[in-house]
């Protein structure tokens, strides 16, 4: 029977980022990261099966994953991580996506990755089987990752993806110029992989635990007091197209929900 390393299932709960922030929206967090970055806020989600001598992962069945999902009545499903590129039984994590389409009616599936592990064997079966969304939060510098994004990836889920992604940026506000740098290095580098449509481009700052909602949105209003009169566009051959940048909060941070 397949079944996937999963470090939890929750929800209903709200999508606190991107393009879809605001959706009720079901989680599943698959188990395996080695993108490493210093800043995480799962990093439970990084070893497969122990960590501290504590098992934190269960193998779960793809039956009772899809049961549970459909029990929680949300539209929106979100598969996330660790790191999706890197779960240990790809026809699982395949099965897994073909399964909501046959028992969810309407369901909207997001996969979310960062774009810094290469796996185009299981991105095209994905590609395939019909993702909604696909998220990558590729990470900047100042985010301290131990594998950078790699653009010939994102560049190939891009160019052949079917319906929606995003570029979700988690930055330092105080580290705001260099994240930027960061940013548009990666970006410059889609053409050369035959992207010529930027997704939108989502900015959210860092958020410390100890932080209260008036500190979150003070800092995003430093990112938007950086970035709103700054030149921002991308070189596509002989033409330039200008980014779909949107400052997002983490929502979910800033109304305290899981």
């Amino acid at each position: 029977m397949n079944t996937l390393s999963i470090t939890e299932i929750f929800g209903p709960t709200l999508q606190g980022e991107g393009i879809f922030t605001g959706t009720l929206s079901t989680f599943v967090r698959t188990a395996g990261c080695s993108v490493g970055c210093k800043t995480c806020d799962t990093k439970k989600s990084w070893p497969f099966s122990w960590q501290a001598g504590k098992r934190i992962v269960q193998l779960i069945p793809i039956d009772v994953i899809v049961d549970e999902i459909r029990d929680r009545k949300t539209r929106y499903v979100v598969l996330t991580g660790g790191e999706p590129m890197e779960v240990e039984d790809p026809d699982a994590y395949v099965e897994l996506v073909r399964r909501l389409r046959i028992a969810n009616s309407g369901v909207f599936i997001t996969v979310e990755l960062s774009g810094s592990v290469e796996n185009i064997p299981l991105a095209a079966r994905l590609l395939e089987a019909g993702v909604d969304l696909w998220s990558f939060s590729p990470k900047v510098a100042s985010m301290k990752p131990v594998k950078p994004p790699i653009a010939a990836f994102i560049g190939y889920v891009l160019k052949n993806r079917r319906r929606f992604a995003q570029l979700k940026f988690v930055v330092d506000d105080k580290l705001l110029g260099k994240s930027l740098e960061d940013i548009h290095t990666l970006l410059v580098q889609l053409p050369e992989h035959g992207v010529y449509e930027i997704p939108p481009i989502i900015l959210q700052t860092l958020t410390l635990p100890k932080d209260t909602p008036t500190d979150i949105l003070a800092r995003q209003r430093r990112v938007f007091d950086m970035v709103k009169n700054m030149h921002l566009d991308v070189p596509l051959g002989p033409t330039c197209a200008l980014y779909d940048v949107r400052i997002l909060p983490q929502m979910h941070a800033l109304i305290r929900v899981p």
